[in-house]
């Protein structure tokens, strides 16, 4: 897989999951971190890479199982609540970095689950918004992708209006409950629709009148040489056209009448966020991504919430590189190892 689909499926599934760093109980009761990570043990709980929030470093052993604790009482009360209602129970958290390494995981497990099922030659004819999808059905269901069998035989033939037709499913099937705003999410990874199109035309879908016609999709851009056959960075993200260029120096140019007008959007003039928008991606400490990480969580817009996550990309690029994942001789994933050091003070 390679690092642009990885990044384009990763951000699909964040947007949809949404990424909380503190702990939460989803609907059934389960103690669940980050972008639906259900812990199933105090053991497992206790092993897991978290940060006090107070202190910024690693949170001990005890503040763990006492969390666990925590969240265990809490199961007696109301379920029906959402991630944020839990925010301030406890200080541990998980950083957006090792959210993304652990999903990255599960990626790359699922989507070459997929990639079997429906064959290698299948799966390389897919846009990456389809491999989001595909990867979004298994992730977020409790039978995976062989749940959807039509969904599948769709992608073995890419066949994107079978596929926009088979991507639909209940979030609660006794109910007759559907997670509308993921599903219009996923329609828009498929057809290439914008968001009040593709909300209108899901409506019309589930209301059983006749299909919107599906318009083409916009040619693929060339590719880009990978890292290792571009020498030094250049200053841009994989994968972009040659203007998305990260700000800063002559190779943000570019992108400074954008960044400005996001600033404009997301901040006051006496907002700290305000001078952390307008610095590079690799010059941000961890506090900061986590600053853009909470404000494009907040962010009404999708335009906002994109260009606030190439920050975060940029950010992490900088940090771990852009090259495929490496596997160990058993074929499970080798963490990454960060290649350079992340700035422990903000730089002016």
């Amino acid at each position: 897989m390679t690092p642009n689909t990885l990044s384009t499926i990763r951000g699909h599934i964040a947007r949809n999951e949404e990424q909380p760093e503190w702990v939460y109980l989803d609907i059934k009761g389960n103690v669940t971190i980050g972008t639906g990570f259900k812990i199933d043990s105090e053991d497992q709980f206790a092993s897991l890479p978290l940060i006090n929030e107070d202190t910024g470093q690693d949170a001990s052993e005890a503040d763990k199982r006492r969390t666990w604790q925590i969240m265990q009482r809490e199961k007696s009360g109301d379920l029906n609540r959402r991630a944020d209602a839990y925010k301030t129970m406890t200080k541990v958290r998980m950083p957006i970095a090792e959210q993304n390494k652990r999903l990255d995981r599960e990626i790359t497990t699922r989507a070459a689950k997929i990639e079997k099922k429906i064959g290698s030659a299948a799966w390389a004819k897919l846009t990456d918004g389809e491999k989001a999808v595909a990867v979004d059905l298994d992730y977020s269901n409790k039978g995976g992708i062989d749940a959807f069998p039509a969904f599948q035989k769709a992608l073995r033939q890419g066949d994107r209006a079978a596929m926009v037709r088979e991507s639909t499913f209940f979030t609660d099937k006794k109910t007759g409950k559907r997670d509308m705003k993921r599903l219009a999410h996923n329609r828009q990874a498929i057809t290439g629709e914008s968001k009040p199109v593709a909300e209108r035309n899901l409506n019309r879908q589930l209301q059983g009148k006749p299909p919107a016609p599906l318009l083409p999709l916009p040619p693929k851009r060339p590719k880009r040489p990978e890292a290792s056959d571009a020498g030094e960075s250049d200053g841009q993200l994989q994968g972009g056209a040659g203007d998305d260029k990260l700000a800063g120096g002559s190779q943000g140019d570019d992108l400074s009448s954008e960044r400005k007008s996001l600033v404009e959007d997301l901040t006051k003039q006496d907002d700290p966020l305000e001078e952390i928008l307008m610095k590079k991606p690799a010059d941000l400490t961890q506090d900061e991504v986590r600053q853009v990480s909470q404000a494009r969580m907040s962010a009404t817009t999708d335009d906002d919430r994109e260009k606030l996550f190439e920050i975060e990309r940029g950010f992490y690029e900088d940090k771990f590189g852009t090259q495929p994942v490496e596997h160990d001789e058993t074929g499970r994933m080798i963490e990454p190892e960060p290649k350079k050091p992340t700035n422990v003070k903000p730089v002016p």
